[in-house]
């Protein structure tokens, strides 16, 4: 038993399992609490006496070694090919005829809509398709990966059966061994720990339980196996900020990373190794789905954003690694997550996967105007799909379309012309409400009268930021606001 109360005084994840002496399995939960309440803990043991076999139960259910049962449904890859109606070539056509500026959904046949929930989706514009990886925790614990088809509208998905997560493990956070016994990476939520290599025409992803990368070929539909040194060894330090705030983003030159602690990074994909990029400067901090970056290929430079720099813009050159503030126009608007950003260069711009609704009571999406270094916001009616942890933003370069997905791979696609589009400068919205506060117009709380204090970039300077003492109900780390009560707008142009 002294292994068993081993694992008692030291279970450190949810669940935890070991064989004591005498062939006692103990399994261990730890007391703890989701959103204030405490969840159930407890202690379970079962002595296994193999020489005790049920023959009855044997001969009913039994199997032999290595049997398989049969695969149904959307985990089966035949099932892809069998469902919805025959496959039509040149089903990109369609798209020649989009509307501008305006979202439109689009509806492939045999879309499994499972939930790969928590991450993005990427582009591989080698083969005109769209790939998503993800899920895990409470969503689908398939490791397969799933492709869809522009030319064809047409999902499908890899070459094998998928893992799936077993009875012990169901969330597939903490699993026990760096790969699953055919080798491949755990399901688990693709965050922006993977993209897709031009080099190498090829995936590159993160895992969590491996601590090191991964590569997964679209053509072969087949994961290969790892690649370069292990970041950092499961619970070591370090170990899951590079998980949870790695951010991916293509270049012509190949994947890119942003890394905490490791700055810029690009994929080499001769030497299967990740090479330092220069940095001269200090990049922002970064936080678990509080930040995105993009590739401006018109200026060859990185553009990081984050949710605390409140729309200000970090730019890192990509030859000499120079890293400035940009202080756009209308920052001290942007006070939402650019968890999801992309640049369009046939609009000099990148679209951030935010649409909140300004002073008129409509809905923009927050764009980053390169070229004015401003920001704006875009109307953009029709049916898109949900900006929330599991969108993922493409730019099509081929088509100059603007695609969109989110966990269930429910796809939209936008054709941007920024000309004829309907945009608001964030500038004169900030403007407009320090005003009407100014003649006492909408009321909000108290940290909504130091909008005054901000300078000709629309940002709050270091020195009137609200300081402490709960004065803004809504501003992280003060009392949450009494029940029933809402946001008021004039947030969006003063909360810090």
């Amino acid at each position: 038993m002294v292994a068993a109360q081993q694992v008692v005084a030291q279970a450190g994840q949810r669940w935890e399992s070991v064989v004591g002496d005498g062939d006692l399995v103990v399994m261990v939960c730890r007391r703890e609490e989701f959103r204030g309440r405490p969840r159930a803990s407890g202690t379970w043991a079962a002595r296994i006496d193999a020489a005790r076999i049920d023959a009855a139960g044997t001969e009913k259910l039994g199997v032999p070694p290595a049997a398989m049962s049969p695969v149904t449904g959307p985990q089966n890859p035949r099932w892809y090919e069998k469902t919805g109606e025959t496959p039509q070539p040149g089903a990109d056509k369609a798209l020649d005829k989009l509307p501008v500026n305006t979202w439109v959904r689009i509806w492939p046949p045999n879309n499994p809509r499972l939930n790969r929930a928590w991450g993005t989706t990427v582009l591989d514009p080698a083969r005109d398709q769209i790939i998503q990886w993800g899920g895990g925790h409470a969503a689908y614990s398939g490791n397969d990966v799933l492709h869809y088809s522009i030319r064809t509208n047409r999902c499908s998905t890899g070459s094998f059966y998928p893992e799936l997560a077993l009875n012990w493990n169901r969330s597939m956070l903490f699993p026990p061994m760096p790969a699953t016994f055919s080798g491949r990476p755990y399901a688990q939520h693709g965050y922006h720990n993977y993209g897709f290599d031009a080099g190498s025409k090829k995936i590159v992803a993160f895992s969590r339980s491996a601590g090191r990368f991964y590569v997964y070929d679209p053509l072969t539909r087949d994961w290969q196996g790892t690649f370069g040194p292990q970041f950092a060894r499961p619970g070591e330090r370090g170990w899951t900020a590079i998980y949870y705030n790695t951010t991916c983003v293509p270049t012509p030159g190949g994947l890119a990373a942003w890394m905490p602690e490791r700055g810029l990074l690009r994929f080499d994909a001769e030497a299967l190794a990740w090479k330092k990029l220069p940095v001269a400067g200090a990049l922002p901090q970064m936080s678990v789905d509080n930040q995105g970056i993009a590739y401006d290929s018109g200026r060859d430079r990185f553009l990081c954003f984050c949710r605390h720099l409140k729309g200000n813009v970090t730019a890192c050159d990509g030859k000499t690694g120079k890293v400035s503030l940009l202080a756009p126009a209308g920052a001290g608007a942007v006070t939402y997550r650019p968890r999801e950003t992309i640049y369009a260069a046939h609009v000099d711009g990148v679209l951030v996967g935010a649409c909140p609704k300004l002073s008129d009571g409509r809905a923009y999406w927050l764009f980053y105007d390169c070229a004015q270094n401003a920001w704006l916001g875009l109307h953009l009616p029709g049916k898109g799909v949900g900006a929330g942890f599991s969108l993922g933003l493409m730019y099509d370069a081929k088509r100059k379309l603007i695609w969109a997905a989110d966990a269930c791979l429910n796809l939209a696609v936008l054709r941007l012309d920024l000309k004829t589009a309907e945009t608001k400068p964030l500038a004169k919205e900030i403007a407009s409400l320090i005003a009407s506060l100014k003649r006492g117009g909408p009321a909000g709380h108290a940290s909504a009268r130091r909008a005054t204090a901000r300078d000709s970039t629309g940002a709050i300077p270091q020195a009137a930021t609200p300081g402490s003492g709960g004065i803004c109900p809504w501003r992280r780390g003060s009392p949450r606001p009494a029940p029933g009560r809402r946001r008021p707008a004039t947030c969006l142009a003063a909360c810090p």
